[in-house]
């Protein structure tokens, strides 16, 4: 039940939520973040973006929780500077996998994301190269048999018409993997049973708040599971169409500051 906003815990996704590459993060949304958990309210992002990228905005975004980062792999407290939780890809068969489908599919752009904070850039194409621009971000190049540590996503990146092609290719056929698109030019492999809404059940403990006073923002598909999860969704107005049919709440779009107008709404209703 909630009865004041220190009761709610608000996780939002970033890209196209929150922020878009081209804008930046919207002013509106800055300020009425930081208005909303100066009043008690608890806000965390949830995203696919790794530690290194997501860093550059944690000064400005007033995040009183931790993070849900690599799609829901690692839960990262950043005051603290410390992974508090987190679950790899199982190597062998992301290895296995990754050489599979880059042999497959030549055309396309390969990004290993490791437990060292690094991205790994083992096939590179324009799409590689703009996500390593827009995001602006280190990254190494290598070769995937030499990439060290524990590996916690692979990104792949090429245009809509491919991915859909690549998805037909996987589909049933690594079953200790999960893949997620998070975009039109991005499909995601993440491990098995991993997704933003099993890593909201685990911030949820982390932060002492029930699920049933969760509120989960998104755009994309691969927000579904946290929408799904949280007890109650919100879709952004640029929203994908399953989205906005799973979402109980519709915003602004991104542009428009659609998180601070939710937000706003939550800080006028309970205080």
């Amino acid at each position: 039940m909630i009865q004041k906003l220190s009761d709610i815990l608000v996780v939002s996704d970033v890209d196209n939520t929150l922020l878009t590459s081209q804008e930046g993060i919207p002013s509106c949304n800055v300020e009425t973040i930081r208005l909303f958990t100066s009043l008690g309210g608890k806000f965390a992002l949830a995203t696919g973006r790794s530690i290194q990228s997501l860093r550059k905005y944690e000064k400005r975004i007033a995040m009183s929780a931790p993070a849900i980062l690599y799609n829901g792999g690692v839960l990262y407290d950043f005051e603290e500077e410390q992974v508090l939780c987190y679950c790899a890809l199982p190597q062998n068969e992301a290895l296995r996998a990754l050489q599979e489908i880059l042999y497959r599919f030549p055309q396309v752009g390969a990004e290993i994301m490791a437990d060292n904070q690094r991205t790994y850039v083992v096939a590179s194409n324009e799409y590689t190269f703009q996500h390593k621009s827009r995001e602006n971000q280190v990254c190494f190049y290598a070769d995937a048999e030499s990439v060290p540590g524990e590996w916690y996503k692979i990104l792949f990146a090429c245009d809509a018409a491919l991915r859909k092609h690549v998805q037909e290719f996987i589909q049933g056929r690594y079953p200790k993997l999960n893949f997620t698109a998070s975009s039109e030019q991005f499909l995601e492999m993440i491990p098995q049973g991993i997704s933003k809404g099993v890593a909201l059940k685990k911030l949820c403990r982390l932060v002492d708040v029930p699920l049933e006073n969760t509120f989960a923002i998104g755009d994309y598909d691969n927000d579904l599971e946290l929408l799904k999860t949280a007890g109650h969704a919100v879709a952004v107005g640029n929203a994908t169409p399953v989205i906005k049919e799973n979402a109980d709440i519709l915003t602004g779009s991104c542009q428009d500051g659609g998180v601070a107008q939710f937000l706003y709404e939550l800080i006028r209703q309970y205080t």
